[in-house]
């Protein structure tokens, strides 16, 4: 086949001539919204003739900032994202209103059964930020836990939180889209991964997760008299999707004098067990251990 004319990607400009075009009803096609990367056309390098409004590298991408109402423009998985957090909008660019947000109070929330508002702790990260808890001087040694936590982001991987070391290790983080927990208490690690049945869950709405790690005896058979304790693990996301496991026996304790991190760490890549690389980017809120809020600004971080 031999092409002698033009080749537009992308979009059609609207001053073309029909006549001009092979399919003349391809100038009134709705034009192309997304990211395409690695274009190869025949074996030579084609003469390019010029753009309309098209950042063609990923860091420029949010120099046309496609977010209203004040949003921040964010590059997240090689794609621009809005962080909508202090502005009273939400939506993928902040077009939508929110709707019973009460004007000048940030990270307030109404609450349908009270006249008073309740604060929240909110936290937002953009990759650099986390929150670090030295566990030095008062050490976690527990058989029992329960961590609650909500998140929104549009980002596929990132760090949630992570305290331990070495073979005692607990990391929560998102991968893939997906909700994943990852402990060990020594006898090597035990995973789960929570997936939405539709989608992802780094649609920018909030999601509330549990996690809960309590001491279960299993009674012994006829060929075991003894009783063992072994540790079950559950995790929830928004209250649905639960996936429950146990640690091997004899490793029921988790032992931790080293950092608590919430949101990402200085070394995300080098802590044991992580399956991500990269900090979290996105919004936290009612980060809590124990009850104890980990986002609360009275706690020394």
């Amino acid at each position: 086949m031999k092409i002698v004319s033009d080749l537009f990607l992308g979009g059609v400009p609207q001053d073309i001539r029909s006549g001009a075009l092979t399919l003349p009803t391809a100038r009134n096609m709705q034009p192309f919204r997304g990211t395409i990367t690695d274009l190869k056309y025949g074996t030579s390098q084609p003469l390019f003739l010029g753009s309309l409004r098209v950042p063609l590298e990923s860091e420029g991408w949010c120099t046309v900032n496609p977010c209203e109402n004040g949003g921040t423009c964010l590059v997240v998985d090689g794609e621009p994202v809005c962080d909508c957090s202090k502005t009273e909008y939400k939506g993928r660019f902040c077009r939508e209103e929110v709707s019973n947000n009460m004007p000048g109070l940030a990270h307030m929330m109404a609450e349908p059964a009270k006249s008073k508002a309740r604060e929240e702790n909110v936290a937002t990260f953009r990759g650099s930020e986390y929150f670090c808890y030295d566990l030095s001087q008062n050490p976690i040694q527990s058989s029992s836990d329960e961590i609650t936590l909500s998140f929104k982001t549009w980002q596929r991987n990132g760090l949630i939180l992570h305290t331990g070391k070495s073979a005692d290790y607990v990391n929560l983080a998102l991968k893939d889209g997906a909700v994943s927990l990852v402990i060990n208490l020594g006898s090597g690690a035990f995973e789960a991964i929570v997936e939405p049945v539709n989608g992802k869950f780094n649609d920018n709405s909030w999601h509330d997760v549990k996690v809960t790690r309590n001491l279960r005896q299993q009674t012994g058979t006829q060929y075991d008299l003894v009783n063992k304790l072994h540790c079950m693990v559950t995790i929830s996301v928004d209250g649905i999707l639960t996936t429950t496991g146990y640690t091997q026996e004899d490793y029921t304790m988790l032992g931790s004098d080293d950092f608590f991190y919430v949101g990402g760490s200085p070394s995300t890549a080098d802590l044991p067990g992580s399956p991500v690389s990269n900090n979290f980017m996105g919004c936290l809120k009612e980060v809590r251990r124990q009850n104890l809020c980990l986002l609360d600004p009275g706690i020394t971080a």
